[in-house]
């Protein structure tokens, strides 16, 4: 199970370095009185009027940071 996780990481890290793969922005939301920030990632051909991406959430580990993803 470590090993699906860490190569689901390392897809992603790839994917995210190559623009021609999609588009990574980031986002924010408040929470409360909080500002929470996180990762946004659209792969490329997506057409969000006609076409529901799927979703995946990676967390980070205590003490990481979503920069360390």
């Amino acid at each position: 199970m470590r090993h699906n996780y860490l190569a689901i990481t390392v897809l992603l890290s790839i994917f995210s370095a190559v623009s021609c793969f999609g588009q990574l922005t980031n986002e924010s939301m408040m929470i409360g009185a909080e500002n929470r920030t996180y990762k946004q990632y659209l792969p490329a051909g997506l057409d969000p009027e006609n076409e529901e991406p799927s979703l995946l959430i990676i967390l980070h580990g205590l003490g990481g940071s979503a920069n360390d993803m």
